[in-house]
Parts: C-alpha cells; sequence; structure tokens
C-alpha cells in the first residue's frame, strides 16, 4: 500500500471511495458486463489518475487533483453522504468498458 502521509490516505483510500461509487452506479445503471472493474490509482503531476479495468480492457483515466482526493476520502471515512457528481464523472469510463465488452 502506498500511503501520502503528507495528505493522510493511501492509494486504497481513494479507490475505496471510487469503488463506493462504482456500486452506487450500478445500483442504477447495472454493467453491461459480468463483474465488478479492477480500479488502479497512480500519482501524476495533476493528483491521481484513477483507472477501470475489466478482463483486460482499460478506460481512463479519471482525473483527481490532490485536493479533491483528500476531502473526498475524508469525506468517505467519516461516512459522508456520496456525492451525485462524482458518480457522473465516472460513469463514462464504465460506459467505455461496457462498450468494449460488447464489441467482442
Amino acid at each position: 500500500m502506498s500511503s501520502y502521509t503528507e495528505f493522510g490516505f493511501s492509494y486504497s483510500d481513494l479507490a475505496g471511495y471510487l469503488a463506493a461509487l462504482v456500486l452506487e452506479d450500478q445500483k442504477t445503471n447495472h454493467f453491461g458486463f459480468n463483474g465488478f472493474p479492477e480500479i488502479t490509482v497512480e500519482r501524476c503531476p495533476e493528483g491521481f489518475h484513477c483507472y477501470f479495468a475489466f478482463q483486460g480492457r482499460r478506460a481512463g483515466p479519471l482525473v483527481v487533483s490532490t485536493s479533491e482526493a483528500k476531502r473526498k476520502v475524508e469525506q468517505y471515512k467519516q461516512g459522508g453522504a456520496i456525492d451525485a457528481a462524482d458518480i457522473r464523472a465516472l460513469q463514462p469510463f464504465l460506459v467505455a468498458l461496457e462498450s468494449q465488452s460488447l464489441s467482442e
């Protein structure tokens, strides 16, 4: 686990928040593929690049700034509500995985 002590969270903390968003989206939109996407978080100059993958297909990056990541992870850890705008932000990546799955 890569922990950013200066930020107070790790890659897996941010990936956990993203997974919660994916689960919320799945409740209403249902996936067009059979399974759950792998979530990968990588450090980048802008903050974090977040990728979604399923069976060798990859979509992303969803770019999350460092300050936004810190705020979202803190809110998530404290049991805060999931932001609908965040769900909408990741939907294009899930759609991309679905369309790749359907084109095979």
